[in-house]
């Protein structure tokens, strides 16, 4: 069952944000040849339709009651985080007061890597047929998906930067779709599964 989930997970995300933008601003090309002649605005529209998407995924999503509280869990998981960062005692008191809204979440991560592959994509020389030029994109996910690892990496270091901090603003943005409010409860579990990773941690690091 999982395996099954797990496929069609990965067929639907590459069905939307790969195969549907780029089918998209290919059609859009044959009508229209400054499209033709400009390759990094045809890359920038195409990027311009996946994270549309993705934020009208991302907004039906939050309607419907369950992913409401993922999102509530999700925003306990950030408070936590920057918890244990700020050095204090992890405890919902101290959670209570920090941010939802962390520079290192994965939906940061998501918007760095939508622009990214703009700048990659521009670069690649472009394959005529749909199916090649496709395929070509899907094959450079993984260094993708690197450099924008690396990249959140590099402004964590450098987070107080004024030039990193307007990069990661549009990210800390998007989070206002995908984090909540959460609960009491809620924190408990954030604080709760922190400390236990953190217990993990400094057992695996004995053993080393």
């Amino acid at each position: 069952m999982f395996v099954t989930s797990l496929i069609f997970a990965i067929a639907l995300s590459i069905f939307l944000f790969k195969f549907l933008p780029l089918w998209i601003t290919t059609y859009l090309e044959s009508k229209f040849q400054y499209l033709k002649e400009n390759y990094f605005v045809f890359n920038l529209i195409d990027g311009g339709l996946k994270m549309f998407m993705f934020l009208a995924y991302i907004w039906v999503l939050s309607l419907m009651p369950s992913f409401k509280r993922i999102f509530e869990y999700h925003g306990a998981e950030h408070k936590s985080i920057f918890t244990y960062e700020n050095k204090l005692a992890l405890d919902t008191k101290n959670a209570k007061k920090q941010s939802r809204f962390h520079p290192r979440c994965g939906t940061s991560f998501i918007l760095i890597v939508f622009v990214i592959s703009i700048m990659v994509y521009t670069v690649l020389p472009k394959q005529e047929d749909f199916l090649k030029n496709l395929t070509v994109r899907i094959g450079f996910l993984p260094l993708i998906a690197g450099i924008s690892y690396e990249y959140l990496k590099i402004s964590a270091k450098y987070s107080k930067n004024i030039i990193v901090k307007g990069i990661v603003t549009p990210g800390l943005w998007f989070q206002r779709l995908t984090t909540r409010e959460p609960n009491t409860k809620q924190l408990e579990v954030g604080l709760k599964s922190l400390k236990e990773a953190l217990i993990m941690e400094n057992k695996n690091s004995k053993k080393l």
